[in-house]
């Protein structure tokens, strides 16, 4: 084999071994953005739960009763701290 042959060999393999790396770097890249995605799906689907959650607490009607009873209830304290006027006479 004359040095020329070897060079191009060493070269060849050189630029198959360099394109091995290129590819391994842009799968490791790939995989770490799928993985980015992942999280933040996971994240989204936990924050999607909650908030379903909270409109199903919302909407429950006994929930909705005992609200509106505690709303309620300061108002009508407050109606009977006050004390009431009689009526004006003519």
């Amino acid at each position: 084999m004359s040095l020329t042959r070897i060079v191009i060999v060493l070269v060849c393999a050189l630029a198959v071994m360099l394109g091995a790396v290129l590819l391994r770097v842009e799968t490791t890249r790939l995989h770490y953005l799928t993985s980015l995605c992942d999280q933040r799906y996971e994240e989204q689907r936990h924050e999607l739960h909650a908030l379903e959650l909270r409109q199903a607490r919302l909407r429950d009607p006994s929930a909705i009763r005992s609200r509106i009873l505690n709303l309620r209830v300061p108002e009508i304290q407050a109606r009977e701290e006050t004390p009431r006027r009689p009526p004006a006479r003519r």
